[in-house]
């Protein structure tokens, strides 16, 4: 069997990199509770797991700028939604909070019944600006 991959170890996108002795995991892993194994075959209060700030950290002219999740975080969001906050324009913003519910409302079934289409169809089907799309979605 031959393996060929583009980067300068196999793994791709998820895998660990040994650096002067530390182990370095490469990728983004989460536990997600609805795995019903999870429960018998680890002590999730003895690994103290952490949640994640449910939005995100885009960095954009030498600095980072939080896009928070409306939803989780009233608070933070009214500062997101400003006109001077440069990720996306206002009306972008909205459409993530539409597209969310859009979600939301949707049953794991009618999401596979779904037709497929691609990730940047589907933004700029929902009317995304360019901006938003190469600002914070990219």
């Amino acid at each position: 069997m031959t393996v060929l991959e583009a980067s300068d170890g196999v793994g791709g996108r998820a895998r660990t990199d040994e650096v002067d002795g530390f182990l370095l995991d490469r990728g983004f892993a989460i536990l997600l509770s609805s795995y019903p194994e999870q429960a018998a075959q680890l002590d999730l209060e003895a690994l103290r797991l952490g949640r994640f700030y449910a939005g995100a950290k885009v960095r954009l002219g030498g600095g980072f700028h939080t896009v928070a999740d409306p939803f989780r975080h009233p608070v933070d969001a009214v500062a997101t939604m400003s006109p001077a906050h440069p990720i996306g324009s206002p009306l972008d913003k909205a459409r993530v909070g539409l597209l969310r519910l859009r979600a939301m409302a949707m049953s794991e079934e009618a999401i596979f019944r779904d037709s497929e289409t691609t990730s940047m169809d589907l933004l700029r089907g929902c009317g995304f600006s360019q901006e938003m799309i190469d600002r914070f979605f990219r």
